[in-house]
This record gives structure tokens, sequence and C-alpha cells, in this order.
């Protein structure tokens, strides 16, 4: 049986014609799911076919708005009206958490989410004013800021009180003033170590971090701050983590909140969506990402491809796994290393 126009079969299998949860009543099916792969399968459906379940199109975003909802409804974190903010680059991940927060509110009364949302896009100083991004923001229709990098001070940061000292008295940011300039500093044309790389990466990160926190807190004044990780880039970040000598702290990374934060909550809504998930739901919501080249990249253009970074090994690492017949990888990871150092953080 051939495979029908616009079908993603990730299982390499099309005898079945029928999606698992209308019964072929909203259309054929649009994406074949292996039931060893994590995402839609819940235990109910586990049981439907011997290697595999269907979902047509409609069935498949209408899991993905429940599985976005559900991180919400489990949580119990974010009250009636509370006052939210969005973080937005343009990129996969954060464009369909994007997405997907706005068809949490336009669902039924009973199940919408009923927080306010305000969506922040910040940019470097020296770069293009984001107009895609801005685009993407005002079709969604929430309130939206688009901040230049130099407008958000974090000079004055004090991390002694920025994180709760009974749940990590040993975590530091690695990041002072000499490091952000010198980052800032950083081209394609600057020849970096891979360890020079890998240090310019993590201090990148970080950065945008504590930009976007500070934001939140002290010009907007919320209490809470979503972040577009998925489950493919935290186990990424959380090996990497390891690797550089942080395996104290990585645990507090991979889960849906983030409480470190004195001020601002940090909640990660697509912890669960693996890679895969967050570029089928933007190709069946008909939604384009803005790429951006990252600092490895960028090198990796420029000098030659023996040039790495410890974070972009442990992507290609994890990816390697996950879809050369290892389905399960990335969830593995996740889930060892937050009950490992969860409960035995002394053995790090």
């Amino acid at each position: 049986m051939s495979v029908p126009d616009g079908l993603v079969s990730i299982s390499g299998r099309s005898n079945v014609t029928n999606c698992i949860k209308c019964k072929g009543v909203n259309g054929v099916p649009a994406v074949f799911i292996r039931k060893d792969d994590p995402p839609l399968c819940n235990e109910a459906l586990l049981f439907a076919w011997p290697f595999l379940v269907c979902f047509c199109r409609t069935c498949f975003l209408s899991g993905c708005v429940h599985k976005f909802r559900s991180a919400f409804g489990k949580a119990n974190i974010v009250r009636n009206r509370d006052a939210v903010a969005l973080a937005f680059s343009g990129g996969a991940s954060s464009l369909a958490m994007l997405q997907l927060a706005k068809m949490c509110h336009s669902t039924s009364q009973a199940r919408k989410l009923r927080f306010q949302p305000t969506v922040i896009c910040l940019y470097d100083v020296g770069q293009p004013y984001p107009h895609k991004q801005e685009e993407a923001m005002k079709v969604v229709g929430f309130d939206y800021r688009i901040v230049r990098t130099d407008e958000v001070s974090v000079c004055d940061l004090n991390l002694n009180t920025m994180y709760c000292t009974d749940s990590c008295q040993s975590f530091t940011i690695p990041l002072d003033k000499n490091e952000g300039d010198f980052v800032d500093q950083l081209s394609a044309s600057t020849a970096l170590t891979n360890s020079a790389l890998t240090a310019a990466e993590e201090t990148l990160r970080w950065r945008r971090l504590k930009q976007l926190v500070l934001y939140t807190s002290r010009s907007l004044g919320h209490r809470f701050l979503l972040v577009g990780d998925n489950a493919s880039q935290l186990a990424a970040q959380c090996l990497a983590g390891i690797a550089q000598g942080r395996g104290g702290s990585v645990a507090a990374e991979l889960d849906f909140a983030d409480t470190r934060f004195t001020d601002v909550t940090i909640l990660r809504p697509m912890f669960n969506f693996l890679a895969n998930e967050v570029v089928l739901f933007l190709r069946y919501a008909g939604l384009d990402a803005v790429i951006e080249p990252t600092l490895s990249l960028e090198q990796t253009l420029a000098r030659g491809p023996g040039v790495n970074s410890i974070q972009r090994l442990t992507q290609d690492f994890i990816s390697s796994l996950q879809f050369a017949g290892f389905p399960s990888t990335t969830k593995a990871v996740l889930r060892y290393v937050e009950q490992f150092f969860l409960f035995k953080p002394n053995l790090i």
C-alpha cells in the first residue's frame, strides 16, 4: 500500500489506513509513530497495533495541545489570570510554544489556559531588528515586547540573592562583566579553540537567561517565565553540563518548573516534546521557524569541521542515537539524571 501524499512515516511502515483516535473521521493518517517512541503514545494506545500508532493531522495537533496544557495542569503552579512572560527567539521550539499557547487560549472555556502571556523577544546589539519574529508575534495576538540587550543591564544583578541557597548552595552562573565583553567581540572570523568555544557558548546561554529573568522581574513585574527548551535540547544540555563539571546542578534544569530563582519561576512547557515532534507540529501548523546560526556553526563554516564545542558534540550524540533505532534515548537520559541526581546529590 502506497503512503498518501504528505504522510510522514517515522516507523517505515504504511499498512495502517485509519487514525487510531478518530478512526478516519478527521482524515487520512498523517504521521506514524512507533509504539516505543514515547511522545504521543499513552498506555491505552500502545496495545492497539503491534508496532506503531498513527494519527491524522487534526488528532496530532490536538495531542500536542493536550500535552502542552497537561504540563501546566500537573504542576498546578500558574493560577487563573496570572501574568507570565513568554521568551521568544523565533526558533523551532519557541515558535511551537508560542503557537501552542495561542491554541490553548482559543479552545473551549472549560479547557483553555487562563494565564495572561506577554511575549518577550531579545536581540543583541549589532544584530538586525527581528522583523520576522515580530510578524509571528503579531499573528498570535498576545502583548509583546521587543527589547535590545543593551537595554537590559545585568551588571548590577546580585547572584547571591537571586538563587535559593537551600536547594543549590554551590550553584553559580559562569558569567561576569569581563566575560560578557569578550563574548560581545566574538565573530565568525575569531579563531577559537574547542575549550574557548565551549565556554563562549555556555556564557551566551547563561547571559541570555539572566537578561530574560531580569526583564521579567524588574521591567514587567511577572513571577513566571516560559522558555522553549524541548526534551532533546535538555538532554544535550544535561550531558554537556556533566562533561563540564556541573553535574550537581543539571537536575534542576530538566523539570517543568525551575524554582531556584527567588523572584521568577522558570517554566518549561516543552520539556516533554522531542525535536521531531516540534518539527512535525510546525509542519502541520504551517509555520516556518527563523533559523539563526549558532557560534559553533559559524566557527565550523569558517574554519572547518575540526572545531567543536561540548554542547555541539553532545547534541550530535543524542540525535544520532535518537534517530538511529533508539527512540527512547532522550527520555531515558532525562529520567535517569533527574532521579539519580535529585536523590543522590552527594555522589557528584
